[in-house]
């Protein structure tokens, strides 16, 4: 929640044009409080962080759809607002909301193309496979019950899934896979971004796309 919600959608919207809409817009409800208190931002309950992100899905699908968008919300207000150019991808960039809680879920259900399942709570490490089986399938039920028409992408960001050797890192991805995971998201340390990149390209991906 650094940055004005309409702002920032006109930004993304920029950035898809650019990039020949390649952008997918990734939020969530922001968890970190440090990182809060250092920008000097107060930090919000986990249901005003909520409502906060609500209210910006509202105004950037509506700005990327509507010539003049109107929205009052109990965080953010537009009035007559115009986002031009619209993004590339009509009728928008595919939107990912990332987190772990069933508040987050509903908002995927309810806005987003995909949902990232979060890591497991402050202690960060990455969710067994049979964690995101329970997880999906509340998930699902979500789905259904509000009709939806397609399912929605499911990834899992890990900054440990490069770890190990290649065999059992295969058979971490193969689980996750099982578990009914579409996308990986890896984080790499900054003096060893190069080479794990080339790696994970090289060795890796080949052989991961070869279990599906």
């Amino acid at each position: 929640q650094y940055r004005n919600p309409a702002l920032l959608a006109k930004m993304a919207a920029g950035v898809d044009q650019i990039s020949g809409g390649r952008l997918e817009f990734g939020v969530g409800a922001g968890w970190k409080e440090e990182e809060y208190r250092a920008y000097g931002y107060d930090y919000p309950s986990a249901g005003e962080r909520v409502g906060q992100l609500k209210d910006a899905l509202e105004i950037a699908r509506r700005l990327w759809t509507q010539d003049r968008a109107t929205y009052h919300g109990k965080h953010y207000r537009i009035d007559g607002a115009v986002c031009a150019p619209k993004p590339a991808q009509r009728p928008h960039p595919p939107i990912w909301i990332g987190g772990a809680k069933p508040r987050g879920m509903r908002l995927a259900v309810r806005y987003a193309d995909g949902f990232d399942l979060g890591r497991h709570g402050r202690d960060g490490r990455d969710l067994a496979p049979e964690e995101m089986v329970q997880a999906f399938t509340e998930l699902e039920e979500m789905e259904r019950a509000a009709k939806r028409e397609r399912p929605l992408m499911r990834s899992h960001w890990s900054s440990s899934v490069l770890e190990g050797d290649g065999e059992r890192l295969l058979d971490k991805i193969a689980g996750y896979s099982r578990a009914g995971l579409d996308q990986y998201l890896c984080a790499f340390p900054r003096d060893r971004a190069a080479e794990m990149i080339e790696r994970s390209a090289t060795a890796l991906i080949p052989r991961v796309l070869a279990l599906a």
